[in-house]
């Protein structure tokens, strides 16, 4: 399987449907026609992150944050910098495949990333329905479809912030 395979496969199955040019997801590094061997995840392409990845015989690395330092990924601003080098020399040197996937992740048939939070921490009992976010957030009129769309609003039993942070 290719990297565009695997990429246009993953997009499918998210269900979002945005524009190629409306989103940062985009092939970071390596070509489409590379022959995927390993494929590695992770939240943040660090320089750390990339190394490990290699070393475990990965050759295609989905991120979701940004790989080169911005929201939209882009490097011409820090092209002549001596840290973006040395990552780029890295990635080229790994002949690793790198693609940011952030806004199919969110924009799908559900926020994956919201649905992994509370599955992993159990918190779906404590999910404000969209319908009833109005009611948490009274000051701002938009605030019920910006969480129908990015993620949830929790209505958490009483607790301390001792318990809270212990329980993270």
């Amino acid at each position: 399987m290719t990297v565009k395979e695997v990429i246009e496969k993953i997009k499918k199955e998210s269900g979002a449907s945005i524009p190629d040019g409306q989103t940062c997801d985009i092939l970071i590094s390596g070509e489409p026609d590379m022959e995927v061997k390993k494929i590695g995840c992770t939240f943040m392409a660090t320089v750390d992150v990339i190394r490990e990845a290699a070393a475990q015989g990965v050759n295609f690395l989905i991120t979701h944050e940004p790989t080169w330092f911005n929201g939209p990924d882009k490097s011409a601003w820090v092209e002549a910098d001596p840290v973006y080098l040395a990552k780029k020399k890295l990635i080229e040197e790994c002949h690793m495949a790198i693609w940011r996937y952030h806004d199919h992740m969110h924009m799908g048939q559900e926020d994956q990333i919201y649905t992994g939070f509370e599955e992993a921490f159990g918190w779906q009992k404590y999910r404000v329905a969209v319908e009833d976010v109005k009611k948490y957030n009274e000051a701002d009129a938009g605030a019920e479809q910006f969480w129908a769309h990015f993620g949830g609003l929790y209505a958490l039993p009483e607790t301390t912030l001792r318990e809270l942070a212990a329980f993270f």
